[in-house]
C-alpha cells in the first residue's frame, strides 16, 4: 500500500467519525444515534481499504507474469544535443503588396532564424536568406488583405502572425520576427488623404441628392397628385383653418395643373363640395354714398350731388338708376305723379345737347355751371333747397 492510498484511508475514516459528533452536537441528537451513524459511515473506509489491497495485490501479480527489462545504466546513454541558437537579421523598408493596386506597404522587421538538423548532416548554403524570404511571405500573405488606408491594424495582425517559429518550405531552418514596423510613403498617405476626403464629400452630395428626389417625388406623386390631395395637404399644415383653406382651392387648383404640366382643371361643382362664396354686389346708390363720403360733402352739397347726378343719368337714358337715387337719398315730396320731374330739376340749368358734335371740341359742349361753379345763379344751393 502506497503513502497515497495510506493518507486517503486515514482521511475517509476520520471523516466517518468526526462528522457524525459535530452535526450530534449542534442538532443535540442522543448518543446512540451518534454510535449509529458512525458505524454505518466506517463501513466507507472498510470498503476502500479493501479494493486498495485488491488493486496491489493485482499489481504484484502482473509484474510477476511480466517482468520489466532491466534499466539501461546512465553512461551508456548519448549526451542530448543542444538546439541551435537562433541567429538576427535586419530587414528595412521591404515593399510589401497591399489590398489596393499601386499602394505598396513599407515592411521593416527584425528576423530571428536557426538551422534545423537534416540527416545525413544537409545544409543550405545561406540559411539567412532562407529565413528572410520565409519571413516576407509570411508577411505578404497578411498585407495583401488589408486596405492600405488600414495600416494600424495591418501592423497588429503582422506581429501577431511572425511571432510564431516556424519552418520555411524547405525545411532547413525556422525563423520568426520581432519588432514589426508598416508603414506607407509620404504621397501615398497624402492621396490616401485626399481621396478619403472626395468619398466623403461625395457620399454627402449624394444623400443630399437623394433627399432632394425623395421630396420631389413625394410632393409630385403625392401632394400635387390632384386638387384634392393638394387641398388635403394645406388643410393638414394649416392645422384644419377650413376658411383660409377654400380661399386657396383656386390657386391650389392652378398649382397642380402646372405641376403636372396639365391644363387647368374646372372646379368640381357636384353635390358635398364646398362652393365658394360669389362676391357681394354693391348697387348704385351704395357707390354714390362711398363717393360722398369719400368727398366728405356737407348735406347741402350732398343733395345738390343727388339732383345733378339723377339729372345726368336721367339724360343718359337710365332713368331707373336716377329714381333709384334720389329715392335713396331724397325721395320727392307726395304730389301726384306729373309734378315730380318738374319740382326736382325746376332750377336746375338746361341740359345741353348731346347728339349734336361741339363746334371747339369737348370743352365747349361742357356746361358752363360745370367748369364756375361759384356763379351765383347756378351753383347757389339755396335756390334748389328751396324748391
Amino acid at each position: 500500500m502506497t503513502n497515497e492510498e495510506k493518507t486517503l484511508l486515514a482521511g475517509l475514516t476520520v471523516t466517518a467519525i468526526g462528522a457524525p459528533v459535530i452535526i450530534g452536537l449542534v442538532l443535540r441528537w442522543p448518543i446512540w444515534l451518534w454510535v449509529l451513524l458512525i458505524v454505518v459511515l466506517l463501513l466507507v473506509p472498510f470498503q476502500a481499504r479493501r479494493t486498495i489491497l485488491f488493486r496491489s495485490h493485482q499489481r504484484e501479480l502482473r509484474q510477476q507474469a511480466f517482468p520489466q527489462p532491466p534499466a539501461p545504466r546512465a553512461e551508456l546513454e548519448p549526451a542530448p544535443t543542444p538546439p541551435p541558437q537562433f541567429q538576427r537579421e535586419i530587414l528595412a523598408s521591404v515593399p510589401l503588396d497591399s489590398g489596393a493596386d499601386d499602394y505598396d506597404f513599407l515592411f521593416a522587421a527584425t528576423v530571428y532564424w536557426r538551422t534545423v538538423p537534416r540527416p545525413g548532416g544537409w545544409q543550405h548554403a545561406n540559411p539567412a536568406a532562407l529565413a528572410t524570404q520565409a519571413i516576407i511571405t509570411r508577411a505578404r500573405e497578411v498585407t495583401i488583405q488589408e486596405p492600405p488606408h488600414r495600416c494600424a491594424m495591418a501592423q497588429v495582425r503582422l506581429e501577431s502572425a511572425l511571432g510564431t517559429v516556424l519552418g520555411d518550405d524547405s525545411g532547413f531552418v525556422e525563423a520568426w520576427a520581432a519588432q514589426v514596423r508598416l508603414t506607407l510613403t509620404e504621397a501615398d498617405l497624402a492621396r490616401l488623404r485626399r481621396l478619403a476626403d472626395v468619398r466623403k464629400e461625395q457620399d454627402v452630395w449624394e444623400h443630399e441628392r437623394q433627399h432632394e428626389r425623395d421630396r420631389r417625388a413625394y410632393l409630385t406623386d403625392d401632394v400635387l397628385k390632384n386638387t384634392g390631395s393638394a387641398v388635403v395637404w394645406w388643410l393638414a399644415h394649416a392645422n384644419e383653418d377650413v376658411r383660409s383653406t377654400v380661399s386657396l382651392i383656386d390657386t391650389l387648383r392652378r398649382l397642380t395643373a402646372a405641376a403636372n404640366n396639365t391644363e387647368v382643371p374646372e372646379l368640381d361643382r357636384t353635390p358635398g363640395t364646398v362652393p365658394i362664396p360669389p362676391a357681394p354686389e354693391v348697387s348704385v346708390t351704395d357707390r354714390v354714398r362711398g363717393l360722398m363720403d369719400a368727398l366728405d360733402l356737407d348735406e347741402p352739397g350732398r343733395a345738390l350731388f343727388v339732383r345733378r347726378l339723377a339729372k345726368l343719368l336721367a339724360g343718359a337714358g337710365r332713368q331707373d338708376a336716377a329714381d333709384d337715387i334720389l329715392a335713396a337719398f331724397e325721395p320727392p315730396p307726395e304730389t301726384g305723379p306729373t309734378s315730380e320731374p318738374a319740382q326736382v330739376f325746376a332750377d336746375l340749368p338746361p341740359e345741353p345737347d348731346w347728339t349734336e358734335p361741339p363746334p371747339n371740341g369737348i370743352a365747349d359742349a361742357v356746361p358752363e355751371w360745370v367748369d364756375e361753379p361759384d356763379r351765383s345763379p347756378r351753383s347757389d344751393p339755396s335756390g334748389v333747397d328751396s324748391q
